[in-house]
């Protein structure tokens, strides 16, 4: 299921093309990588693998939302505070009254996704996670850490931020477990790599 997600994710960049403020290369990249991610620290965890990837794959679709419905007054946001990050998010809040966590989450929630998904991409910005999904909140947030910080282009380290050492705590999970899990993910990168070169053939 995980190469099939994959590939919609390609395919829908593909169709949106046109929205402003936005890399969608980047931002399905980013998608793909951190729902790997968030699924690899379930599986090592041993909760719900599948549920922690779809909510990866689908944690920023708000920036595709906003870029979509606010075209350059969003691409203004985003050459000002950048394209990621809380920060990002709060100035969302700010200047537009909804970032992409809360865009992303209403949008999933009218499609009918469970809760299960909807709340984590809400608070993937948060380190004080609701009741009972902090854990699958957790998994997003070091799902995403972990695939900025295999994004060499990022600058900092990832792995020292708030949300990430808070969604460590949850799972009691050190420095040597997120460098074994990053290097799975980058693993995880070059063979979907290989994939898409090979569909491209």
């Amino acid at each position: 299921y995980k190469t099939a997600l994959v590939m919609l994710g390609l395919q829908a960049m593909h169709v949106t093309q046109g929205a402003a403020g936005i890399d969608m290369e980047k931002l399905w990249h980013h998608s793909a990588v951190a729902a790997l991610a968030a699924g690899a620290v379930a599986r090592k965890v041993q909760e719900d693998e599948g549920l922690a990837f779809t909510a990866g794959l689908l944690h920023d679709v708000g920036k595709l939302v906003l870029a979509l419905k606010e075209g350059i007054k969003y691409a203004a946001i985003t050459n000002e505070f950048g394209d990621h990050g809380s920060s990002l998010n709060a100035a969302e809040a700010t200047l537009l009254g909804f970032g992409h966590a809360e865009v992303g989450a209403r949008l999933l929630t009218q499609w009918g996704l469970p809760e299960e998904i909807c709340v984590p991409v809400l608070q993937h910005h948060q380190v004080n996670w609701d009741q009972p999904f902090g854990r699958i909140c957790a998994l997003v947030v070091l799902g995403n850490v972990i695939a900025h910080a295999a994004d060499a282009t990022i600058p900092g380290d990832q792995q020292e931020s708030e949300e990430a050492v808070c969604g460590m705590g949850v799972f009691k999970l050190g420095e040597d477990d997120m460098a074994i899990l990053l290097q799975g993910t980058q693993k995880d990168i070059a063979r979907m790599g290989e994939l898409l070169r090979a569909e491209a053939g």
